[in-house]
């Protein structure tokens, strides 16, 4: 038997839905590990032993938000935050496992308070967040912000990576790290690709300005010339894309765009065996883009589907170390539209690109790899604590921090 069953960990956020496909998993493993798991997060669902439901917080750009917005959401994170602290000084968990800063801060006092272990999900660069402050200021920004997570580092037992570009950009923090792909159990496709599927290309998730929308869509009216029956199938609507919405509604109302806004995650792993390719598109606007690493990918490549993807670092790597789809310049529509036309009109290269994907997910990118180094790092952690770091690797600093000084 386990010997953390008995032991009670906490799963927090101040903004991620309990819903979401990755830390609904993260969560399940969690569970799975430690035994009992309560999760304190926005979302009326869990898979959890318990559930204490968050409000939600309105969804925002740091980047694109105007002052009335960003002063609601900070009011509401604040909300949020007092909300994660009376909840977990009323359970005061062995073991919290966090994502993004908010809650971040918290699992970090609850250690001060009753010596927690904490485990942070660090899914995106908290650094890329400068962008809302005025230009004058990023600078000193930044290096607040840099300061900050080096403090929190120095009081988080493992910090989870989505991927091995991610886990070198944080080499600067002092942290105990595992890089966790996906985390989900992808059901992986009987058979590989099938030439006679219907022309239909997926987008599993919204449109939006940063995930090349508005070049995918002129990439689809390229395609259209030469293949008049093929159709773009996005799955989560279209979101901040107001001055595209003329453009979206007449290529929905020719038959070119399908929006499909409120679909369950499990509805779209199970339609997508029944389309001819997936679409995997980012711009390289900050880090936290540059270093994508969508789940969607490795959904895709599950179900068998070749993959178009951006050509930014971990998205080139995985499509071309597996020979499992094409790797294009996000920001050009033409190349978008010649590595669909040439997956459409070559069926031998779409099989291949297929069954390789579906194999690379079977043998290497599945769920039950990951669960066990997850397994046997929480295990490593809660053991040793800090106390399991050298002294020498704790004393790492920020030479970034060290110059703005």
């Amino acid at each position: 038997m386990n010997k953390y069953r008995s032991e009670e960990c906490c799963f927090i956020s101040a903004i991620g839905r309990v819903e979401d496909s990755r830390i609904a998993r993260l969560a399940a493993v969690a569970q799975s590990v430690l035994g009992r798991c309560t999760t304190i997060m926005p979302g009326a669902r869990s898979s959890s032993s318990r559930h204490v439901p968050l409000p939600c917080i309105t969804a925002y750009l740091w980047r694109d938000a105007d002052s009335i917005t960003l002063v609601r959401a900070l009011c509401q994170r604040l909300r949020n935050f007092t909300l994660l602290m009376v909840n977990l000084l009323r359970l005061k968990p062995r073991v919290c496992v966090c994502v993004e800063p908010d809650s971040w801060i918290v699992a970090v006092l609850a250690k001060l308070l009753f010596r927690t272990t904490v485990i942070v999900d660090l899914q995106e660069f908290y650094t890329d967040r400068v962008s809302a402050f005025p230009r004058r200021t990023r600078r000193l920004v930044e290096a607040a912000i840099r300061w900050f997570m080096i403090q929190c580092a120095r009081r988080t037992d493992l910090a989870i990576h989505v991927s091995e570009d991610r886990r070198a950009a944080y080499s600067w923090l002092p942290l105990r790290t595992e890089t966790l792909f996906a985390l989900y159990p992808p059901r992986v496709a009987d058979v590989g690709g099938d030439p006679s599927r219907p022309r239909v290309l997926v987008h599993a998730g919204p449109l939006r300005p940063a995930y090349a929308s508005f070049e995918l869509l002129q990439a689809m009216e390229i395609v259209r010339r030469r293949h008049p029956d093929v159709q773009l199938l996005v799955f989560g609507g279209a979101l901040g894309v107001s001055n595209q919405s003329e453009f979206i509604q007449r290529l929905t109302a020719e038959g070119v765009v399908q929006l499909r806004p409120d679909t369950p995650h499990e509805q779209v792993l199970a339609s997508l065996p029944g389309c001819l390719l997936g679409l995997n598109l980012v711009l390289p606007l900050d880090t936290t883009h540059k270093l994508a690493q969508p789940r969607k990918l490795y959904e895709y490549m599950a179900a068998g589907l070749p993959v178009v993807g951006a050509a930014v670092p971990t998205i080139r790597r995985v499509l071309a170390e597996n020979d499992c789809g094409i790797a294009v310049d996000a920001a050009v529509p033409e190349e978008i539209a010649a590595a669909i036309l040439r997956i459409i009109e070559e069926p031998d290269l779409r099989a291949r690109l297929g069954e390789n994907g579906r194999r690379a997910v079977r043998d290497y990118f599945n769920s039950g790899a990951e669960e066990r180094r997850l397994s046997e790092a929480i295990a490593a952690v809660s053991a040793t604590g800090r106390s399991g770091i050298p002294t020498e690797e704790l004393a790492v600093t920020d030479p970034q921090c060290v110059s703005r000084s």
